[in-house]
């Protein structure tokens, strides 16, 4: 699946261009393994961190952008990964093979299907304790994939927001 970074911001932000926000992360800035991500949405910028997660032939396959909200306790991981999973499954998550949780897809546009979901204290905690992130999702055709990404980066990253 070709993944265009701009169309995956888009989406990713389309789901929160009505929501207020406040960040200090800067437009580019490293932080190991993610990126701060910031895009001018009306008179507003929109930002947070991002990773887009490879396959096993190193192909672009998912993206994960976690932002805070403003009148949210708990920031907001949006994932974003291929058409053509079952929706009625579900998006599995992991950090280090420990299952954080399954989260429901919210919608499906050209650009991917789509998940949203809070990242808890309790689940930030293990995010910035763990080394590898886990995404696992079952497809129309009967196919179980399983991708990993890097939580290298993801304590300062989060921290910043």
């Amino acid at each position: 699946m070709q993944f265009t970074k701009t169309v995956a911001i888009g989406t990713i932000l389309s789901l929160a261009a009505l929501m207020p926000n406040a960040y200090a992360v800067k437009n580019g800035q490293k932080f190991k393994d993610w990126t701060a991500e910031c895009m001018k949405v009306g008179d507003k910028e929109e930002c947070g961190i991002s990773q887009i997660i490879l396959d096993k032939d190193k192909t672009p396959f998912a993206r994960i952008f976690v932002r805070k909200i403003k009148g949210q306790n708990d920031p907001i991981a949006f994932v974003t990964v291929p058409l053509g999973v079952a929706l009625q499954a579900g998006a599995g998550f992991a950090v280090d093979k420990k299952g954080i949780g399954v989260a429901p897809y919210s919608f499906c546009s050209p650009e991917g299907c789509n998940v949203a979901f809070p990242i808890s204290k309790a689940v930030a905690t293990k995010m910035k304790k763990g080394s590898k992130i886990q995404i696992a999702m079952a497809f129309i055709d009967q196919r179980n994939v399983e991708v990993e990404g890097s939580l290298s980066g993801f304590t300062n990253a989060f921290n910043s927001l």
